[in-house]
């Protein structure tokens, strides 16, 4: 019905950028073997009580890579980061803390 001229379609290929992948082996040695963790911890920079008695925290987050967490409860983390080095955070505010396992 539509009376036109056909337009070539015009191809185009996209490549990904490279990423290097690493080797299943080494993949799976590492999961055996190696433990990492990446630890993220907000600390109480600040807290506000309002004229009703609401406290309410402003929090200000650090992350650690550690490669064995001993202890993790609100107010005390106790862990080892990746020099070997033992680390003990603690505080009189409770804190807030993601453990993400990567290894």
């Amino acid at each position: 019905m539509g009376g036109g001229v056909e337009l070539p379609t015009r191809k185009t290929t996209v490549t990904p950028p490279a990423v290097p992948k690493e080797n299943w082996l080494v993949r799976w040695w590492k999961k055996i073997i190696y433990e990492e963790y990446h630890l993220t911890i907000w600390f109480v920079a600040a807290k506000e009580v309002d004229a009703e008695g609401n406290t309410s925290y402003r929090r200000v987050a650090k992350s650690y890579k550690a490669i064995k967490v001993n202890k993790i409860s609100p107010k005390l983390i106790k862990f080892v980061d990746m020099e070997k080095h033992p680390v003990e955070i603690r505080s009189e505010e409770p804190m807030n803390w993601d453990l993400i396992k990567v290894y």
